[in-house]
């Protein structure tokens, strides 16, 4: 099945029990009456409350092309209580405290984060992102030590390893990459249309004519241990690694600039069987990512809009950045909030909800998607829902008043005042229409079929009963 399907059945159960919990807890005036919800004219997006994924501070979201995963970074600083006193203050001057970065995956099925990785504050972690079509990630991991930590003027050690990132795997992987001399960089390459990534090395070498700048291409697979190295003899010196109109990995090499004479280019054709090279047939066009959208979401005309606000209280002002999810098309619900202070975000790949940071750390809202006919039905069930669950309360409040009043019902005149102490809501006495004359309770012959009034809701009302039962009838 697709992910882009209407919910199953138990997923429309849990979301009428959400509508029900929205409305019953606006009914108390702990919420807004108004599900999170944008419709258009066939369909109804209902949004609902959103999961945490990781803790500040968030430095890097990546979802995975199939929206299965999330791969964050995530930088930690260990503090406590103390550490916020003066004392503690002064001491953090002295000696920082320690910071851990980690890498985080987040399974959006199970909605289970995980660390697959921990490093201290002399790693970098750059490049890193999903292989095409795959659940790998990879990345390159720079670590920096002095030979001497306890002198700042001490040489400084670089090494490099390829991180490897798999959903099916608990930890990570780090494999030492070969340095050439003190000057060696890295760079990965990904292919936009294949799970193969491309390391490419930067190093310098000593010749007769001086030191030059060389590079060395390998074509590494998803299981991070398929490394080929391309092979670059007889090709100009500098060359980089680039793909076609179609994603095929080209390399493209240009002597170095002479004066008086016309830049060569020339293109050579990646074979990623064997690594090998040829040159490139006809005429070469960049790969250009076709601009459609990402997901389903986006195909619905569905768009995330951030917006700067002014938050005040009494004499302090606050600027807020206010996310919203927001349809083209105008209709009855156009958009609803999704959070307050937030920085980036984004749909996930699946359809599924919206990724987004807000106070420092990472969020993940679940949206439901449905027919505009089968959201009025539910809202529809929703509120009769929650008119019976008023119902209750309000014939409990009745049963209350006439156990504190000698066995007595209340007359009709001035019923709501009288019961008013016994219910937590005035606002329940909005749609409440009291039936009964009033009267000791010996008098009613049967409590089970006496109603005592009822309350209004969409298509019919919820009666009330002596006994305290409940129950729906339509108009």
């Amino acid at each position: 099945m697709k992910r882009e399907s209407i919910y199953s059945v138990a997923g429309v159960i849990a979301i009428v029990t959400t509508l029900v919990v929205f409305v019953a807890h606006a009914q108390q005036g702990r919420l807004q009456p108004v599900p999170r919800v944008v419709t258009n004219d066939e369909k109804a997006f209902l949004l609902l409350p959103p999961e945490l994924i990781a803790a500040p501070v968030i430095t890097h979201v990546d979802p995975s092309g199939d929206g299965k995963y999330v791969l964050v970074q995530r930088m930690q600083m260990k503090l406590n209580p103390a550490s916020l006193t003066p004392e503690g203050l002064q001491a953090l001057d002295k000696a920082p405290p320690p910071i851990e970065q980690q890498i985080i995956l987040w399974d959006s099925k199970s909605k289970e984060s995980r660390v697959v990785w921990r490093g201290n504050a002399d790693v970098h972690v750059s490049d890193l992102g999903w292989l095409k079509g795959s659940s790998v990630a990879m990345g390159i991991v720079t670590q920096m030590s002095r030979e001497n930590p306890a002198d700042v003027t001490s040489r400084m050690n670089i090494h490099y390893s390829l991180l490897r990132v798999s959903a099916a795997s608990d930890k990570a992987q780090q494999i030492p990459l070969q340095m050439e001399d003190e000057g060696t960089s890295f760079a990965l390459i990904p292919s936009p249309v294949e799970s193969i990534t491309f390391l490419h090395k930067f190093y310098a070498m000593a010749t007769p004519e001086g030191v030059t700048m060389n590079h060395a291409i390998s074509l590494i697979k998803s299981d991070g241990r398929t490394v080929m190295p391309l092979s670059l003899d007889g090709l100009p010196k500098l060359h980089m690694i680039t793909f076609d109109s179609v994603g095929s990995p080209v390399v493209w090499a240009i002597e170095p600039r002479v004066p008086g004479l016309k830049i060569s280019k020339k293109y050579y054709l990646v074979d990623t069987r064997n690594a090998s090279l040829k040159p490139y047939p006809g005429e070469f066009k960049d790969f250009q990512e076709i601009t459609r959208p990402r997901n389903v979401l986006q195909r619905e005309r569905l768009t995330l809009k951030t917006e700067s606000t002014i938050a005040k209280l009494q004499e302090t002002t606050q600027r807020v950045n206010m996310l919203w999810l927001e349809g083209v098309a105008a209709s009855e619900s156009p958009r609803t909030l999704v959070a307050s202070d937030v920085g980036s975000s984004q749909f996930m790949p699946g359809g599924d909800g919206i990724v987004f940071e807000a106070s420092g750390a990472l969020w993940f809202a679940p949206m439901a998607r449905m027919t505009l006919e089968q959201f009025k039905e539910m809202r529809e069930n929703a509120q009769r829902q929650v008119a019976l669950s008023n119902g209750k309360q309000l014939a409990l409040g009745l049963i209350m008043y006439a156990q504190d009043y000698d066995e007595m019902l209340p007359s009709p005149d001035g019923v709501n005042t009288k019961v008013a102490p016994y219910i937590q809501n005035a606002e329940l006495f909005n749609s409440f229409t009291y039936s009964y004359a009033g009267g000791p309770l010996k008098d009613i012959q049967n409590p089970v079929e006496t109603e005592l009034g009822y309350v209004t809701g969409p298509g019919g009302r919820a009666i009330m009963y002596v006994d305290g039962h409940v129950k729906w009838r339509k108009d």
